[in-house]
C-alpha cells in the first residue's frame, strides 16, 4: 500500500503514467498513440524524479504534474478540434497558477523586510493572484467569444483524443487531489489550492462526457457548450478572487472580524474607558493588523506595560497578533 512519505511520491507518478498508457491503449487500441501520448507524463515524472532530493516537496511534484496536464489538453484541444479541452486546459492553469502562489509565498515569506519594505513581500502572492485573475478573465471572454462562433458553425472533433487527455487530466487531477489532501488541513495556502484541483476534477468530467457524447453520436454542439459552462465557472471563480484581491489592496476589514468586534473585546477590560480611532486591515487575507487608540482611566504610568499586555492578549483571542496601540490617559479629578 502506497503512503505519502517523501520517499513514496514518485510512486504515485509512475502510477499516473502507467494509468495514462492504460487509457489511451484502451480508448485508441493502437499502441503508438497510447507511447506518444503518455511521452510527457513519462518526462514529467523524470523531471520530479530529478529534483526529488532537492526540494521534497508535494506542492512541487503537484505544479509540475498539473503544468503538464495543461500542455497536454492544450495540444490535444488543438489536434482534436476541441474547444471544451482547450477551456478546461485553461481551469487548469488557473489551478497550476494557484499552486505556484502557495509555493512562492512559502518561499517569499521567509526572507526578511528591509527599510524599504518594511511590511516584507507577503503581499507579492496577492499581485501574483491579481495578474493571474486578470489573465484568466480576458482569456475567458476570448474563449467565449470563439465558443459562439463555434456553436454557429460546429466542426468535426477527434472524440478519442479528447475523451484520452480528459481521461489524463482527471487521473492526474485525483493524484494531486491525494498528494495534497492531508497538508490541506494544515495550510491555508495549500487548502485554497486543494479546493482548485477538486473542482477541476469536475470539469475534466463534464469534457469527458463531452467527448463520449461527440463520439458516439457525433453532436458537435456539445463541445462549444461545455466550453461556455467552463469558461462560466472560471469568470465566476475570478471575479470572486478579483474582489477579494481589490478588498485587500484597498485594506478593508479582513473578513471574519469587524471594527465593532474589537471595540467590543477591547472595551470589556476594567480598566478601558473607550477605544476609538479603529483601523484593521490585512496584507494577505490572512496576517491581521490593527491600530487604535485606548482610553484608559488611569494616570499612573507604572501599569502602561501591564495594560498593553492585556489589550494585546484580548486581541489575540480574537485571531489578531499584530497590534498597534497607542495608550491615553484619562485622570479623574477629585
Amino acid at each position: 500500500m502506497f503512503s505519502f512519505t517523501k520517499n513514496s511520491i514518485p510512486q504515485y507518478y509512475y502510477l499516473y503514467v502507467l494509468t495514462c498508457f492504460c487509457i489511451t491503449l484502451i480508448i485508441h487500441r493502437n499502441f503508438h498513440h497510447a507511447i506518444i501520448l503518455t511521452t510527457a507524463a513519462f518526462l514529467e515524472v523524470k523531471m520530479s524524479a530529478h529534483n526529488h532530493g532537492n526540494l521534497g516537496s508535494k506542492l512541487f511534484y503537484s505544479i509540475l504534474l498539473n503544468l503538464g496536464i495543461s500542455i497536454a489538453e492544450i495540444v490535444g484541444g488543438i489536434i482534436s478540434g476541441s474547444l471544451a479541452l482547450i477551456s478546461d486546459s485553461f481551469h487548469n492553469f488557473a489551478d497550476t497558477s494557484s499552486l505556484i502562489i502557495s509555493y512562492g509565498a512559502e518561499k517569499v515569506s521567509r526572507k526578511q523586510r528591509n527599510k524599504k519594505y518594511t511590511y516584507g513581500f507577503k503581499r507579492v502572492e496577492i499581485l501574483a493572484t491579481l495578474i493571474n485573475t486578470t489573465a484568466l478573465l480576458a482569456i475567458a471572454i476570448f474563449l467565449f467569444r470563439e465558443a459562439i462562433l463555434k456553436f454557429l458553425n460546429p466542426s468535426v472533433i477527434d472524440g478519442n483524443l479528447m475523451i484520452s487527455i480528459a481521461l489524463i487530466g482527471l487521473t492526474g487531477n485525483i493524484v494531486t487531489v491525494f498528494l495534497l489532501f492531508k497538508d490541506s488541513k494544515k495550510s491555508l495556502h495549500i487548502k485554497s489550492s486543494f479546493v482548485h484541483i477538486a473542482g477541476d476534477s469536475l470539469s475534466s468530467v463534464f469534457v469527458i462526457v463531452g467527448g463520449l457524447l461527440i463520439k458516439f453520436y457525433e453532436w458537435w454542439i456539445v463541445d462549444p457548450i461545455l466550453t461556455m459552462i467552463v469558461v462560466t465557472y472560471i469568470s465566476i471563480q475570478s471575479i470572486k478572487m478579483l474582489k477579494e484581491v481589490i478588498e485587500i489592496i484597498m485594506q478593508a476589514a479582513p473578513k471574519g472580524i469587524t471594527v465593532d468586534e474589537v471595540k467590543e473585546a477591547i472595551d470589556k477590560l476594567n480598566f478601558v474607558n473607550d477605544t476609538h480611532h479603529i483601523h484593521l486591515w490585512t496584507t494577505n487575507g490572512k496576517d491581521i493588523y490593527v491600530e487604535c487608540h485606548v482610553i484608559i482611566d488611569n494616570c499612573e504610568t507604572d501599569n502602561i506595560d501591564n495594560y498593553l499586555d492585556a489589550i494585546k492578549s484580548k486581541l489575540s483571542e480574537i485571531g489578531i497578533n499584530h497590534s498597534t496601540i497607542q495608550i491615553e490617559r484619562q485622570c479623574n479629578s477629585e
